[in-house]
């Protein structure tokens, strides 16, 4: 899905400028935070909380965007047949440090064979999860796919 090369340009330039602003908002606001934990949690305090984790969460959407960026500009890859518990113990993999640090779960039942290419596969399988452990609610998320 080759794009013209200007709007992969622009894209990358914007996703770069965006992750600068980002990168100032979350360290100001971690900086604060840090010098305002001397006692108990301030209406301040939780608000700045809100503050960086809002700009980690653009933090991550922004290498999103930009890998999609990168993404455009990548010829069509071949597919293959391929089982999808191979493709999502491969994404899980990829994923552990996150599961763990989450305390999250995923299992899975037996799944088909498909025909896809295994690296944009794994890719989407990792979006997948990574989305329902950041945004499921508490910490120790269970995935299960039937």
């Amino acid at each position: 899905m080759a794009t013209h090369p200007d709007t992969t340009r622009l894209l990358l330039r914007l996703c770069h400028d965006l992750k600068t602003s980002v990168r100032t908002i979350r360290a100001h606001a971690e900086l604060l935070l840090r010098d305002t934990g001397t006692g108990p949690v301030t209406d301040l305090e939780q608000r700045l909380g809100f503050i960086a984790a809002g700009a980690r969460n653009l933090d991550s959407l922004i290498d999103r965007l930009t890998a999609y960026s990168v993404a455009l500009e990548t010829p069509e890859l071949p597919v293959q047949s391929i089982g999808m518990d191979v493709l999502v113990r491969g994404a899980l993999a990829r994923l552990e440090q996150l599961l763990r640090e989450n305390g999250a779960e995923v299992s899975y039942d037996p799944l088909p064979r498909v025909r896809a290419n295994s690296d944009r596969l794994i890719q989407l399988l990792e979006e997948l999860v990574c989305n329902a452990v950041t945004h499921g609610g508490q910490a120790g998320a269970r995935v299960h796919r039937k």
